[in-house]
């Protein structure tokens, strides 16, 4: 299957080039940024980070070298590189209740966990605050990368500055433009969603959507917010022009007039942009995530319709590995998935990407300079006090690694699927060659896939306050997932049941048939047959 063409190009500057990096977890971030560090960050920052830093262990610190601390901040002075704090745009303070949030439910799941180790339950997840960025020129940015890897613990066994380095890939919308309509797929019919859906008589769910931006269309007004604030979004266009790509999702998401319907109309929608407008225009996905989780109860959905492109760009195994990948290939995007799904016990559910790529390939991933070694990852699940402490043992020559590595090798169990990979729910295309009714993959495929959903001529809202246009890709699957999922959650809350992200993620990983191969046959969600399942 070829590769769809990618008609929108990077919110970000051609001239400029991300790289995150992640501090280790051991180091205070208050010996890194001193007084002679030649980046300021406010107390606020420090008195948020200090108190999550106690969550999430605490460890017996170490001190980094000062030689290399002296090293690091002349090696970003000498590439003209800006540091930042990865989440610029979002309080401290929001990260520290999110953080805090965590520990209280991880406190209420295994409550005799304190009783065993005289401390709250530890957080598995990395710790937020270590995560920075640098913006520096792209002409440069291959050999800074590749400086600071003198840093990890792949170069370093002795008190390592940081956990990683990597440059990052663009963020982009996981579709393509749409066309006008021809053959409309009748996707509720597909997803057995006619007939009687759950009636809002209680609060609607809450759907909280993470695009690139929004046009104010006449057929949402009254029942979205497009204003600023609150909710992090933003109606400025993208010099791309992807705002449209916020109303195609709406469309068939929750669209209630004729001639189409969405699959969760009465959802509570909440918006938020990965894109910051203005003189300092640039891509703001981390920041957009975090304040949907913010705004999110357990009952939620986390809708994320963006996808990471060009990679080959910065690695050179992908240049036979065209198209577009989850969003959850960046490292620090997986780790607040993982935060979301497995700590916050939150729903998220996320585009497979438009390639043709086996995903299963992204192991390979795992021992580049991108991503985490797990051959020298800690174990938190179990563990070790110092004698006499309450502090995680540590030793001068042991690497503490707290981000999660990408893992998409088959499971054998609903739980080990989910313990092993981010959590959230990846949702592949379906196409119909010829128009003959027979549904096939036509998207990105694997074991980490979890299900397909109808991917051409879905009808939709067009960028002109009209409804007439066919959206499709992984981004018009995934928002019909979304809604499926939002209906089943509605559902329990009318029969005042619960079902948890993990029970609707196995239930429908077995319902569709997984692993997905290329091409292979497309079996859909089915509602009525999961209702009865998981509500019985």
């Amino acid at each position: 299957m070829p590769t769809s063409p990618n008609l929108f190009v990077s919110t970000d500057s051609e001239n400029e080039a991300t790289i995150v990096v992640k501090f280790q977890e051991a180091i205070s971030l208050a010996l890194v940024f001193d007084t002679d560090a030649p980046y300021y960050l406010p107390e606020n920052f420090f008195k948020a980070a200090s108190v999550a830093w106690h969550l999430y262990g605490p460890f017996s610190e170490y001190v980094p070298v000062t030689d290399d601390l002296s090293k690091f901040w002349n090696l970003l002075s000498a590439y003209g590189a800006k540091l930042t704090f990865l989440y610029a745009d979002t309080p401290p303070i929001m990260l520290l209740e999110l953080v805090q949030r965590a520990q209280q439910r991880a406190a209420a799941l295994d409550p005799g966990y304190g009783k065993t180790h005289n401390i709250s339950p530890l957080l598995r997840s990395a710790n937020l605050f270590t995560y920075f960025q640098l913006q520096c020129p792209a002409e440069k940015a291959e050999a800074l990368d590749n400086e600071l890897q003198n840093f990890t613990p792949g170069y370093k066994s002795k008190y390592p500055l940081l956990e990683l380095a990597y440059q990052r890939g663009t963020f982009v919308p996981a579709s393509v433009p749409t066309t006008p309509a021809q053959l409309p797929t009748d996707y509720m019919a597909l997803l057995n969603l006619t007939g009687t859906l759950p009636v809002a008589n209680q609060a609607p769910i809450g759907i909280h959507i993470v695009d690139f931006a929004w046009l104010d269309h006449t057929a949402f007004r009254g029942r979205v917010n497009f204003a600023q604030q609150p909710q992090f979004p933003s109606v400025v266009a993208p010099p791309s022009g992807p705002h449209q790509h916020g109303c195609w999702v709406l469309g068939v998401l929750i669209s209630q007039d004729a001639p189409f319907r969405g699959t969760a109309p009465q959802a509570a929608v909440k918006l938020f942009s990965a894109y910051a407008g203005g003189a300092n225009s640039r891509t703001r996905i981390d920041d957009a995530l975090a304040q949907a989780l913010y705004a999110s109860t357990p009952s939620d959905v986390i809708l994320l319709e963006l996808a990471l492109g060009n990679l080959s760009r910065h690695d050179g195994r992908f240049s036979n590995l065209p198209g577009d990948y989850p969003v959850e290939t960046d490292q620090a995007c997986y780790d607040l998935i993982w935060f979301a799904t497995h700590e916050l016990g939150l729903t998220v559910v996320e585009p497979a990407g438009n390639g043709s790529t086996d995903l299963d390939l992204l192991d390979a991933f795992l021992l580049s300079k991108g991503r985490v070694d797990e051959r020298v990852q800690a174990d938190f699940d179990k563990p070790t006090l110092s004698p006499g402490t309450s502090s995680l043992s540590f030793t001068e020559r042991s690497v503490i690694h707290r981000a999660r590595y990408l893992s998409n090798k088959p499971q054998t169990s609903a739980r080990a699927s989910a313990d092993t990979d981010s959590g959230a729910i990846l949702v592949g295309a379906a196409v119909q060659p010829n128009h003959t009714g027979v549904w096939q993959n036509g998207r990105n495929y694997g074991s980490r896939v979890d299900c397909l959903a109808p991917g051409e001529q879905l009808l939709t809202t067009d960028d002109g306050n009209g409804q007439t246009q066919a959206f499709g890709e992984t981004s018009g699957a995934t928002a019909l997932v979304a809604g499926f999922i939002v209906q089943l959650k509605q559902l329990a809350r009318q029969k005042n049941q619960l079902i948890t992200p993990v029970q609707v993620r196995a239930a429908i990983r077995r319902q569709c048939g997984v692993p997905i191969t290329q091409n292979g046959a497309a079996v859909f969600p089915d509602f009525k047959a999961l209702s009865r399942v998981l509500l019985p």
